[in-house]
């Protein structure tokens, strides 16, 4: 089982629970209860897929990683399926990065939902989730690259652990650069490039949108 099945299978306990509780407490609108219970589902499995890679790949050695991304990556003709099925990172990275932008404008196009303060909460929790597994993807989809073919040189270190290529994924998610690692390969470019569109269209259009709901939400 894939770690994102394992998240969706684990987000169906707050998906259920989360608007139980709010029927529980007076909530009766169904699509208040509906969003509520979508929202907290992806936060969930946000969750999962941004911290199961660190919690797994911590403490591991430069060199263990490689050997586990190598071993554990699909054949060429086998990997588009894989990515489809939860096993490739970026396909989350895109998956986070549609839903934030759904939810938010779904929230900001309603004022019913702009008005319910638990609403506002949880679509500012869908956005942070989704920022938390773009960046986890991308940290794993540079640890496997690099394992694989190489294309990234992180100064002080020929084995890179974990914890770089998080680092590189920040600084590309927040900065559009890749600091003091050196980009070597044209497919590792690739990949940065993907990753700062992607950092570059929640910078402006989510958290934009996220803001305007805020301060709407507040007057």
């Amino acid at each position: 089982m894939t770690r994102g099945y394992l998240a969706v299978f684990v987000a169906f306990v707050p998906m259920l629970a989360v608007p139980f509780a709010l029927v529980f407490i007076g909530f009766t609108d169904a699509t208040l209860l509906l969003v509520c219970g979508l929202f907290a589902a992806w936060v969930t499995v946000a969750l999962l897929l941004a911290f199961l890679p660190a919690l797994i790949f911590a403490k591991a050695s430069g060199h263990q990683l490689s050997e586990w991304l190598a071993e554990t990556t699909p054949p060429p003709g086998k990997r588009l399926m894989w990515s489809i099925n939860g096993g490739g990172g970026v396909s989350w990275a895109f998956t986070g990065s549609a839903i934030a932008v759904a939810a938010v404008v779904g929230v900001s196009r309603d004022a019913g939902l702009r008005s319910e303060p638990i609403v506002v909460v949880l679509a500012i929790l869908v956005v942070v989730g989704s920022l938390l597994v773009t960046m986890s993807a991308f940290a794993v989809r540079y640890a496997r690259e690099n394992a694989l073919a190489g294309g990234a040189e992180f100064p002080g270190t020929e084995h890179p652990r974990f914890v770089d290529y998080v680092y590189l994924a920040i600084q590309v998610g927040t900065t559009f650069s890749t600091s003091d690692v050196t980009i070597t390969t044209s497919r590792m470019r690739n990949i940065v490039s993907a990753n700062s569109l992607i950092a570059f269209a929640f910078n402006t259009v989510v958290i934009a949108l996220l803001v305007s709901v805020l301060l709407t939400s507040a007057t």
